[in-house]
């Protein structure tokens, strides 16, 4: 599947330290409702025990320390988190990190978990509450997401992609056909 997004899953360790790690295969589930598939990790445990996370939206700015928290476990390495250089505060609305060097975090919450296996498991999530950096808001309050210089993953490559400019409105250049 392309594009494939880059998240970063924020959530705190059993000591209470912060975790994060990178996951490419999720993506939205319904209007307020997410999905990602889950492998064994540091992340995967602290998600059985307790179901709440936070989920960034990795960027241009933020791609060499959104890779490290992707091929370094917190079980390996547990200043994992300091080494990003990331700054983590406590979300008002779960028990996760935000980390507040992401323009676009949401907030989630696990409503059901699907082929749950020692190997992992997919989470459905709602989307508790979305966090948009003040910095990349239009005038009119709505995200501005083509200032934040999102990146996708392209798994036939194993590289990071830039996502581009606007092409057309959807929903509605198709109606050049009517």
């Amino acid at each position: 599947m392309l594009p494939q997004p880059v998240l970063i899953i924020g959530t705190y360790n059993a000591d209470g330290t912060p975790n994060a790690m990178n996951a490419a295969w999720g993506g939205q589930w319904d209007a307020r409702e997410i999905v990602i598939s889950m492998g064994a990790h540091a992340t995967t445990d602290n998600l059985n025990a307790c179901g709440e996370f936070t989920l960034a939206f990795a960027t241009q700015e933020t791609m060499v320390a959104s890779d490290f928290v992707g091929i370094v476990s917190a079980k390996n390495c547990p200043n994992k988190i300091q080494k990003t250089g990331w700054t983590a505060i406590k979300s008002d609305n779960v028990h996760a990190p935000v980390f507040a060097d992401f323009p676009l975090t949401m907030e989630c919450r696990i409503i059901r978990k699907i082929d749950e296996s020692p190997e992992g498991y997919y989470i459905v999530a709602e989307i508790v509450n979305i966090l948009v950096d003040e910095n990349y808001l239009t005038p009119d309050g709505q995200p501005d997401v083509d200032q934040m210089h999102l990146i996708t993953y392209n798994p036939i490559s194993h590289t990071y992609m830039s996502l581009g400019y606007p092409l057309a409105q959807a929903f509605s250049i198709g109606k050049q056909l009517k």
